[in-house]
């Protein structure tokens, strides 16, 4: 029986390093050379483009849709983040987890590998902001976080639900063949 990939969307990844590249030039011409805050301002305008363009792409799936509408509840739901700057890089790491999480297997290997990718943009975010403006960095690994543990729970939940219902299903069956 052949096993199915783990990430089997992971056209959309491609996508989005493709809009982020195409788009990059825009960031390096929006911002002065001297300016505070070059590198975070450089790379905010690709990164919200391309998750933007990203978003829209991955609608053609079920797992988009559920991860939009879980990304719509997780920006409602948790407090929110002070910085509009890592509240983008929030919004990209928890679409990414939510997108690659829930799908045919929900297994806590693949939460982690994807915790592990996205968990790195959040901590750049943060040390992108100028000192001043820091105060959503830790409210967006605090958000992320808890995203991470209820996914864990969820996964959790339906492995409960599953063996409950195979446990049903056999003893159904011995039942049937007496």
């Amino acid at each position: 029986m052949a096993k199915s990939p783990e990430f089997k969307d992971a056209w959309i990844l491609v996508c989005f390093f493709a809009f982020f590249i195409l788009f990059f030039p825009m960031g390096l011409g929006s911002v002065a050379e001297g300016h505070g805050a070059y590198w975070r301002e450089v790379l905010i305008t690709p990164l919200a483009l391309a998750f933007c363009f990203t978003l829209v792409g991955g609608l053609c799936r079920p797992a988009g849709w559920l991860s939009a509408a879980g990304l719509w509840a997780t920006v409602h739901w948790l407090p929110e983040i002070a910085s509009r700057n890592v509240q983008v890089y929030f919004w990209v790491a928890a679409y990414f987890t939510l997108f690659f999480s829930i799908g045919d297997r929900l297994t806590l290997s693949k939460i982690l590998k994807v915790a592990l990718c996205t968990g790195p943009l959040l901590v750049l975010a943060y040390f992108l902001e100028p000192n001043w403006e820091r105060a959503g960095g830790g409210q967006a690994l605090f958000n992320w976080l808890v995203l991470l543990l209820l996914l864990v729970l969820v996964n959790g939940l339906l492995r409960a639900i599953q063996s409950l219902k195979q446990g049903r299903d056999s003893h159904r069956l011995d039942w049937m063949e007496k």
